[in-house]
C-alpha cells in the first residue's frame, strides 16, 4: 500500500505553548503491513493541553508496540483489535481526568488515530475534535471523520451552510 501522510502544526492563538503531539508508525507482522498514525492537538483554552496530547499519544504508541502484537499473535477478530483500542483509549480519558481531579488543572485533548492492518484488509479510525482524516484515491479525497466543533453542529443541523462555514 503506498500512503501518504502530512502534518503542520501551529501553537495557535491562544497559548503559546505547542500542545500538538503525533505518532507515525509501521510494522510488518506475518508479511503484512501494520501502519498507525495519531495526532493529538491540546485544547488551547486550558491548561495543560501539551500534556494530554503528548499522554495520549504515549499510551496509543505503548498500545502499538505491545497489545497489537498480542492480538496478532493470537489471532484475534478486527472487533476484538477495535474493542481493546476504545479501552485503551476510555482508560487514558479516565486517568486524565483523575490527573484533573487531583491537580485542579482542567485539561484537555482531540485525538484522531487511524490503524490500517493489511492482513484484515481494514482500517479502524478513532476521533475525537476537528482533526481530520481523508482518504485518498484516484487523485479523490474522501473525508473519514466528522468534525467534533460548534460550526460542524451548525452545518449538520442545517442553521448553517457549508459555504456559509467557509466565508465566516
Amino acid at each position: 500500500m503506498n500512503y501518504i501522510s502530512g502534518y503542520c502544526t501551529d501553537a495557535g492563538a491562544i497559548k503559546r505553548v505547542n500542545q500538538d503531539a503525533l505518532c507515525l508508525k509501521s510494522a510488518i507482522y506475518n508479511g503484512k503491513e501494520i501502519i498507525l498514525a495519531a495526532v493529538c492537538d491540546g485544547l488551547g483554552g486550558l491548561s495543560d493541553g501539551e500534556a494530554a496530547s503528548s499522554y495520549v499519544i504515549s499510551a496509543v504508541s505503548e498500545w502499538f508496540e505491545h497489545s497489537l502484537y498480542e492480538h496478532l499473535k493470537n489471532e484475534s477478530s478486527i472487533l476484538d483489535i477495535r474493542q481493546d483500542i476504545d479501552n485503551t483509549l476510555q482508560k487514558v480519558h479516565s486517568s486524565l481526568n483523575r490527573y484533573s481531579d487531583i491537580t485542579g488543572k482542567i485539561l484537555g485533548t482531540t485525538m484522531t488515530c487511524l490503524l490500517y492492518l493489511e492482513n484484515f484488509e481494514k482500517f479502524i479510525t478513532a476521533h475525537i475534535g476537528d482533526t481530520r482524516i481523508y482518504r485518498i484515491t484516484e487523485g479523490q479525497s474522501k473525508l473519514l471523520t466528522t468534525d467534533h466543533s460548534l460550526i460542524s453542529d451548525e452545518i449538520s443541523k442545517g442553521h448553517l451552510s457549508e459555504k456559509e462555514a467557509a466565508e465566516d
